[in-house]
C-alpha cells in the first residue's frame, strides 16, 4: 500500500497447544474511521493466511 498515513498491522501469538491469538488494525487510529480485531484460531488456519497474504502482495493493489 502507498498510504503511509495509517498504523496498520496484523499480530499474530502462538498460544498453548496450536491455538493462536490473531489481533490487528486496520486504517489509522487517528481518523475516525478504523477497525481493531481479535480472534482466536488454530494452526490448521496458517496455510490459508499465508497464501492470503501472498496473493494479495503478488497483486497490484486497486487502493489509491
Amino acid at each position: 500500500m502507498n498510504n503511509y498515513d495509517n498504523d496498520d498491522f496484523i499480530l499474530f501469538e502462538s498460544m498453548k497447544l496450536g491455538h493462536l491469538k490473531i489481533s490487528g488494525q486496520v486504517g489509522g487510529s487517528h481518523s475516525q474511521q478504523y477497525l481493531v480485531y481479535q480472534f482466536m484460531t488454530d494452526q490448521t488456519s496458517l496455510n490459508v493466511a499465508i497464501s492470503s497474504f501472498r496473493n494479495a502482495l503478488e497483486k497490484p493493489s486497486r487502493l489509491h
